[in-house]
């Protein structure tokens, strides 16, 4: 190291590195005293208060060129970023899906601003009637419904916390049910539902559950009766041809289907009480009718009888009896007392494809039907009639009341179920995220609209 080398800490770096005449002046290529004192002049805080571009101006004098200060804040690297302008791909992607919230939410949206207040639809059975289960003017409604649950064959779900039932509404037949949820505690005590229900009326078909309840109420095979006119018997018997289905009123009975067919018969029931008769004076006071008649097998309140006695002549008939027993001649309360005369009908079951018209008599085998196949008259004695192997009954029109359809039950898509317990209330969270949504959406299309006319104007 030479004697011109300064040593580290000397204090010999000053200003200049030697007394030579040539030697470089610092502060002049600085700027001397002047720059020192200009950038003692500036701090940090300066920078937060006036920002880039007030120090620039600043440094200036307050004479600022905006161009000039545009390209030397970009030379710099601190000219203003302009923000880069949504991409119309994701504005379209978001309001796709946006598009399809909206609309498979709307329901629970359109609910949640329902009154609180449900709407009475009545007695489940003139719903039916009316005709609204069809129409659907219940459907997403907070409503209240008073219908007979089918207990005997209620289906049920089971969650951590608690049961759902899922109950058949008689009267709707397949198209009504109703969602009770209950405790593991309530369900300790049975089948005990109420025929009152409060809830959120929505369609089967879009229920979680239909695809099981399906299936369930069709392993069951349930049916239920269904009364049609007797003159849409005869024209859809007339009409059907070999092997083809009877059709009533639009709707097809496959020949395999069961019918009833329930008749009036020529005779009535007797029914004479214990305590106002014994079994040889109720012989006796039958007898005295003079009407062919039997006596049946007796129960531990009344013996009982078949007569046939004329349906003008039956009250006198009755007054004759009542008058022959001890005590009261009737107590419709207590059937041990005086005598009761009931109309005698009979229902038997037969395959719809089995069913014959000819003449105004309505014919079937009588299979494996345990109903009597009724009674002839001989010698004053009512004669029940013997059916042989391969037998029929034979029931003349005029004698039929009904023939009941045995339709089975299926569960309909279009049907209603009601969520028992769901208010209007409960739908606040979804409600107010198909707010969100709306709102998302909605931005997202704006954003779309601008980018389209930046494009025809810059076309």
């Amino acid at each position: 190291m030479t004697k011109d080398t300064p040593e580290p800490g000397d204090g010999s770096l000053d200003g200049s590195l030697t007394d030579d005449d040539d030697a470089v002046d610092l502060e002049e290529i600085l700027g001397g005293d002047d720059q020192e004192d200009e950038e003692a002049a500036l701090d940090l805080s300066d920078l937060d208060e006036l920002g880039v571009q007030g120090v620039v101006d600043q440094l200036r004098g307050g004479n600022a060129d905006p161009v000039r200060d545009a390209e030397d804040l970009s030379a710099a690297g601190l000219g203003a970023t302009r923000r880069k302008p949504r991409s119309p791909v994701v504005s379209a992607i978001v309001l796709v899906v946006g598009g399809y919230l909206l609309l498979t939410m709307f329901a629970d949206f359109r609910y949640w601003i329902t009154s609180s207040t449900p709407v009475d639809l009545g007695d489940a059975a003139d719903l039916v009637s009316s005709g609204q289960l069809t129409s659907g003017a219940v459907e997403n409604k907070y409503v209240v419904l008073r219908g007979t649950p089918d207990v005997q064959h209620a289906a049920r779900l089971t969650t951590k916390a608690r049961y759902v039932g899922y109950l058949r509404i008689i009267e709707g037949g397949g198209g009504l049910f109703a969602a009770v949820p209950r405790s593991k505690k309530e369900e300790k005590s049975g089948n005990a539902f109420q025929g009152q229900y409060i809830g959120r009326m929505t369609r089967l078909g879009s229920d979680r559950a239909f695809p099981w309840l399906e299936q369930f109420f069709g392993n069951e095979g349930l049916s239920q009766p269904v009364d049609y006119p007797l003159d849409a018997w005869v024209s859809a018997l007339q009409a059907a041809g070999p092997g083809n289905p009877l059709e009533l009123e639009g709707v097809k009975v496959a020949r395999q289907d069961e019918v009833r067919v329930v008749t009036d018969t020529l005779d009535v029931r007797l029914q004479l009480g214990r305590s106002s008769f014994n079994a040889a004076s109720a012989r006796e006071a039958v007898a005295s009718l003079g009407y062919p008649w039997v006596a049946q097998e007796p129960t531990t309140t009344f013996y009982r009888f078949l007569a046939r006695i004329p349906e003008g002549e039956r009250n006198d008939a009755e007054q004759i009896l009542a008058e022959q027993g001890q005590g009261e001649l009737s107590n419709p309360a207590d059937p041990a007392i005086g005598v009761l005369l009931l109309p005698l009908r009979a229902a038997y079951l037969a395959e719809a494809g089995m069913l014959r018209l000819s003449d105004g008599v309505l014919s079937f085998p009588y299979g494996g039907n345990t109903t009597s196949p009724g009674y002839d008259a001989v010698g004053g004695k009512l004669v029940e009639r013997s059916i042989g192997e391969g037998g029929g009954i034979k029931v003349p029109l005029d004698r039929i009341s009904a023939v009941r359809y045995e339709q089975p039950i299926t569960v309909d898509p279009n049907g209603y179920i009601i969520e028992v317990g769901a208010d209007p209330a409960g739908e606040r969270t979804a409600g107010i995220l198909w707010l969100v949504v709306l709102g998302l959406s909605a931005v997202n299309l704006v954003s779309l609209l601008l980018w389209v006319r930046r494009r025809s104007a810059a076309a």
